[in-house]
């Protein structure tokens, strides 16, 4: 995996939209290791935990983002809809898209 830090964010995403997710997944860990401060990549890390399905690991990316930019409203927002899946947790999954839409007013999602 190449040290540079556009290269393997660029072919992360690209593997994405192949939904190739175990290797997408690599490259966005090379990213956080050259950026381990960038809450947005952390996010996308947590996107893929969450689209194959491992969802502790996935809500501890997304709660990681947060404590590094407590302003990422995306991150809230994936959270959120991440916990709606599961009854128990509403109230926690509604605090969070508040908090999201808080952030973003002018986002249609």
């Amino acid at each position: 995996v190449p040290s540079d830090y556009s290269y393997n964010n660029r072919l992360a995403f690209n593997l994405v939209q192949k939904r190739k997710y175990e290797q997408a997944l690599q490259y966005f860990m090379a990213c956080f290791s050259l950026r381990p401060t960038n809450a947005d990549m952390v996010n996308n890390i947590g996107n893929i935990y969450m689209a194959t399905r491992k969802i502790d690991t996935a809500l501890r990316a997304y709660k990681l983002g947060q404590r590094l930019d407590p302003t990422d409203g995306d991150n809230l927002y994936n959270m959120g809809a991440l916990l709606l899946r599961f009854p128990e947790r509403a109230a926690e999954a509604v605090l969070a898209l508040r908090s999201a839409r808080r952030l973003l007013p002018n986002d249609q999602q």
